[in-house]
């Protein structure tokens, strides 16, 4: 037996596990070990009528609980036991006129049901999957509940549900550094006596700091010792207790690409006005705003006029007025800087490609400021109540909130996420974005960011979550234009040699991946994060990326994709007020509307081999994809865009059903229909998870249904755990755990440990899965770890196992590395391996180690509160939009639904036009334009280009223009080969007989020489999609007056012969070629950062002269 010292006992550093929950569904049956619901609590499962948990709950009479089995080593005994600490009570020693108790009905929540209760006198409160509620009883009620026939089972909400398995997530050099006190959130179910409950907590140890209350809950923070934590859940009105949060901006790292600015310069129909976020109040909170005070603050945040449109900055306890930082600065130019500062001119509605102006430039501000006066990343002022931040901004008119911060972790949803949930329900007009986060790493070295790493609150339901994509700068005078990841500490291939900012169509490797814990997809949607301009302070200590002048420089993070999205949000809410009539819109109808118009990036920038990151829309990586404004509006005449925001005659029960028609023409673009609501509250009791939960299937013409894309039914993951406290760390080669999976078949899904790296190596540590039959047998996987620096955490496994028992081993080789472990083995399950042999060891490692079993199919979404249905190549005719509820606990439940499809013609193939998207395009007329058909080897005998086959016309046209500018025309083709857009070759065609191929472009740039496909509505055509054959695109091209590219040596007349094919495999094609010598102006670096800005809408022309028609979209 190895000898390990052992040190005075510390509560456990509970790790962080990956933990999936199954939320209520319709389906019975759906585990393979019950067929009756259960109750999921802190990440555990349990079936009350079917666990032995003795007399100590309060079953019906309709279902006797199964004899205790006896073997105290069985995982099932084991979990038993818990439970029954957990689910049992005494008897009262004096009277107790209510207590709170966990009721659990027999299938789908019924109003009726809720109604009965509420006769009985019960107050509800939180939902617990699967179809159980926290609820206040009186406790001579409680006989005359359990008879209900619809109930199932009730309990007491036992004081050791109330503990957060995280609230000891702490590490033996910080607590000593804390002097062995910890900062707790205590939450108190509403109405409860605040006095009462102080006095209560500073019996127990306790120091109050702050406190507050609402309708939902009260909230008190508080200090105590840790071995006095405990006592917190004995007090009698107490419902939840974590480790209080340490909140910080989002801000070390970057952002990327989206759609909007052609959208915001055409004057629009109905309004008569351009979108510019015009009527819209939008709220920041963030470390501050320039100076603080409204006079004197940057001038990109003036009227135009010498006013400003800060409406208000509130200086919260705390925080320092000036931003030090410059963070908040930064996000509220992205957001909503006019560029005052770089030449605009908002009076006149102008924000040339000249100016740094933000999304939203004519939106208002209702500025947070919670910044600490050191310009640290800690924010002081943010309070405990966060309705304390949210009230006011709704109060002040804003109906858009956004937050650069958070705090990391493996995407807990913890009191914050409640509130911001809670926040929601009761303000369904409000719509908060929160920054995913930046904790992305690459642990095991094998080239993709790891999983389960999204911030609180961004882990909310209702919130929009927001990731970072790349964005396109790659000059060395552009912030980290020039820089690798591996300046981020990625040292994996292919993310070590990427450059930071040159693929738009990848998402930033720093950028935090979800799910949540409770397995929803997070987050939602992207956005350019990687090297954003924006304003500066003029008190700013440091220049986060780079300087660019005193009033912009660049900076990085999903804090700077937040505000991006926040902006593009107030310009689609104004566009739904005044072009599509909505008086007020919900929150759930902007936030639908955004992730309908997302773009997926699949697969990436690194390809389909085996770092393919980006699957599929929806995923853990994009959400839905990468924002585009343009696609989230009605902007073109042949592809509609349909709005509904349901509030009256919401469903209330599981009867409701209601059925939305849509006409398709054609198929050349997707039909799609993204359903959205505000859900009710989770309880963090039970790690959150879905409450009212609605169905969306569409039915195509002929007949046949389609149901939502990746939807996610999972079933929970059980975990298995033995140690109760961490008595040191075991620093020899290798330790094990023995279990035995719940049932068969089932996944192996992630191990999770306490782990010690005090000097923080990088250095291999395998985790290792053997079977065991009596004995340590094969090998079953293997899996290396290249960092794993100290702390708890929970590594991915993904074994599929259909019998036995397993031991789960840590092996490492560094004798600095150490694991978790308890003094005694009392379950004889700990092992250690000596001198080659496996033996039982004299303590019990901390590991471990969680399974997930086989459920039974489901169509439908279980998880996620939006839900989508996208027909890549739909029929023609209608298609029906089918909403149905599968449960509304929590009633009634608004929604918004999201619809749209191709509803005119398709483009005329081969007719060569001007390109009706270039922004700021100079007045140009077509003198000559023609198409002929060309074979690959007449054009390769006669021009000396080396195609192997063609797939256009030669297309040819002459255009007289403004000398010495840049012109782009399009035309259309169709029957392209099915391989990735850059590997086609546009080819131009020069008199001589020679020929140039022009490059094909990483977003719309409109330089000389670069040419792109987009589909039929004008969408950019990622350089590494794949393309079908049926579809039709446009080719564009992009040619400069007496450039490289013009056949015409005469000044304003550029002439223009070209064809487009596929180049030999041995000559090879210029592919998406990108050279550290390209440089472009800083509005193009804008229109970046925000792809809102990439496009422009040129006004129709109205001389004598036969200028080219531009029809403006709908």
């Amino acid at each position: 037996m190895c000898s390990f010292k052992a040190s005075a006992t510390k509560p456990l550093l509970v790790f962080l596990t990956v933990i999936f929950f199954l939320c209520p569904c319709s389906v019975r049956g759906e585990d393979s070990d019950s067929s009756g619901p259960k109750l999921y609590f802190q990440n555990q499962q349990v079936d009350p009528l079917k666990e032995s948990l003795s007399g100590t709950l309060l079953p019906s009479d309709k279902a006797s609980p199964p004899s205790e089995k006896s073997d105290a080593s069985s995982p099932a005994t084991s979990f038993a036991r818990t439970f029954k600490r957990l689910f049992s009570f005494s008897a009262p020693t004096d009277v107790v006129e209510y207590n709170y108790y966990v009721v659990q009905f027999i299938g789908p929540v019924q109003s009726s049901w809720k109604k009965s209760l509420a006769g009985f006198g019960a107050v509800f409160f939180d939902y617990i999957p699967q179809y159980a509620f926290i609820i206040k009883l009186g406790t001579a009620k409680v006989d005359d509940v359990k008879e209900l026939e619809f109930v199932r089972w009730i309990g007491e909400y036992a004081a050791d549900l109330k503990l957060s398995r995280d609230v000891y997530d702490i590490t033996p050099d910080k607590l000593r550094e804390q002097e062995a006190m910890l900062k707790v959130r205590v939450v108190a179910f509403p109405g409860e006596d605040m006095v009462l409950l102080g006095s209560k907590i500073s019996s127990a140890g306790g120091t109050v700091l702050s406190s507050s209350s609402s309708e939902w809950r009260i909230l008190i923070n508080v200090k105590i010792s840790i071995k006095n934590v405990d006592g917190l859940k004995d007090i009698k009105g107490v419902k939840w207790i974590e480790r209080a949060s340490e909140l910080r901006t989002d801000n070390n790292i970057a952002l990327g690409i989206i759609e909007a600015r052609s959208e915001q310069e055409k004057v629009w129909p109905v309004s008569r006005s351009k979108l510019f976020g015009e009527g819209q109040i939008v709220a920041i909170c963030d470390s501050g705003i320039d100076t603080g005070e409204v006079s004197s603050i940057h001038e990109d945040f003036s009227d135009g006029q010498g006013g400003s449109r800060i409406n208000s900055n509130v200086v919260f306890p705390g925080s320092s007025i000036i931003d030090y930082s410059g963070h908040g600065t930064h996000v509220a130019g992205t957001v909503l800087g006019n560029g005052m500062k770089s030449g605009s001119s908002p009076l006149a509605n102008s924000f040339p490609s000249t100016c740094y102006a933000g999304a939203a430039p004519k939106a208002r501000l209702y500025f947070q400021t919670v910044g600490p006066a050191d310009g640290g990343a800690n924010l002081p002022g943010i309070p405990a109540d966060l309705f304390d931040i949210f009230d006011p901004a709704h109060d002040a008119g804003a109906r858009i909130h956004s937050n650069s911060w958070g705090a990391s972790g493996p995407g807990n949803y913890d009191s914050l996420s409640v509130s911001v949930d809670q926040f929601m329900w009761s303000n369904k007009d409000f719509l908060i974005l929160f920054a995913a986060g930046n904790a992305g790493k690459d642990k095991d070295l094998d080239g993709v960011i790891d999983s389960y790493c999204i911030d609180s609150p961004g882990t909310a339901k209702n919130c929009l979550t927001v990731g970072a994509s790349e964005s396109y700068r790659i000059g060395s005078s552009e912030g980290y234009g020039s820089q690798g990841w591996n300046i981020f500490n990625f040292y994996a291939e292919p993310l070590a040699s990427d450059l930071i900012s040159n693929k738009p169509y990848g998402l930033a490797a720093f950028s935090s991946r979800g799910p949540t814990i409770d397995g929803r997809y997070k987050p939602e949607i992207v956005a350019p994060g990687t090297n954003i301009l924006s304003t500066r302070s003029s008190n700013q200590l440091g220049n986060g990326w780079g300087f660019f002048n005193e009033d912009y420089y660049w900076s990085g993070g999903t804090s700077m994709a937040t505000p991006l999205v926040a902006g593009t949000a107030a310009v689609l809410r104004e566009y739904l007020i005044k072009e599509e009539g909505f008086t007020d819109p919900s929150a759930a109808l902007v936030k639908t509307s955004l992730i309908h118009g997302a773009g997926s990036l699949v697969p990436g920038q690194y390809g389909t081999g085996s770092t393919q990151e980006v699957s599929g829309a929806p995923d853990n990586v994009q959400g839905w994809g990468r924002m585009n404004l343009e696609s989230s509006i009605n902007s073109d005449d042949k592809y509609e865009t349909e709005y509904h925001d349901i509030e009256d005659f919401a469903p209330s029960d599981t009867t409701y059903s209601r059925v939305f028609s849509f006409k398709v023409e054609n198929n050349e673009k997707p039909f799609k229909a993204v359903l959205g609501w505000t859900d009710y509250p989770g309880s963090v009791a039970a790690s959150g998870g879905l409450v009212n939960d609605l169905d969306l299937r569409v039915q195509q013409p002929d007949g046949t249904w389609v149901y939502p894309d990746n939807a996610v039914s999972l079933s929970p993951l059980t975990k298995y755990l033995y140690a109760t406290a961490i008595d040191g760390y075991y620093k020899e080669d290798v330790t094990g755990l023995r279990v035995t999976p719940p049932s068969y078949p089932c996944t192996l899904e992630a191990v999770g440990l306490a782990f010690s790296n005090p000097l923080g190596f990088i250095e291999n540590v395998e985790i290792v899965i053997y079977k065991y039959d009596g004995g340590v047998g094969d090998e079953l996987f293997r899996k290396s770890f290249a960092y794993v620096p100290s702390g708890q955490y929970a590594l991915p496994v993904g074994l599929t196992l259909t019998e036995g028992s397993v031991v789960v081993a840590v092996e490492k080789q560094n004798s600095s590395f150490g694991v978790g472990y308890q003094n005694l083995n009392p379950t004889t399950l700990g092992m250690v391996k000596v001198g080659g042999i496996w033996q039982e060891a004299a303590f019990t490692p901390v590991i471990g180690v969680n399974f997930r079993t086989q459920i039974a199919a489901t169509n439908f979404d279980r998880l996620n509160n939006t839900v989508s249905v996208t027909v890549e190549s739909p029929q023609a005719g209608t298609y029906k939009a089918e909403i149905t509820a599968n449960n509304i606990p929590f009633g009634p439940q608004p929604y918004a639904l999201v619809m749209s499809g191709m509803v005119g013609d398709n483009p005329t193939e081969g007719e060569i036009e001007l390109n009706t998207d270039q922004p700021g395009a100079p007045m140009s007329t077509f003198l000559s334009k023609a198409h002929s058909a060309s074979s690959a080897v007449n054009v390769n005998t006669v021009y000396g280009t080396a195609l192997e086959s063609v797939y256009s016309d030669k297309s040819s046209f002459c255009v007289q223009t403004v000398a010495d500018s840049v012109i782009s025309i399009r035309y259309s083709v169709t029957g392209l080969p099915t391989v990735e857009a850059k590997e086609l070759t546009l080819a131009k065609l020069f008199t001589n007989g020679t020929n140039k191929q022009f490059k094909y472009a990483n977003l719309e740039d409109y330089t000389d020489g670069n040419w792109w496909l987009t589909d039929v509505l004008g969408k950019f055509v990622e350089p590494v999609q794949a393309l079908n054959s049926t579809t039709a695109y446009y080719v564009v091209s992009v040619l400069k007056d007496n450039g490289s590219y013009d056949d015409n040596p005469d000044l304003g007349v550029i002439d223009d012969p070209q064809i487009l094919g596929m180049s030999s495999p041995d000559t090879g094609g210029t592919g998406c070629t990108v050279g550290m010598d390209n440089e472009y102006g800083p509005i193009l670096l804008m229109l970046i950062a925000i792809l809102s800005l990439v496009l422009g809408r040129f006004s129709k022309l109205n001389s004598g002269e036969p200028f080219i028609t531009v029809k403006f979209r709908k």
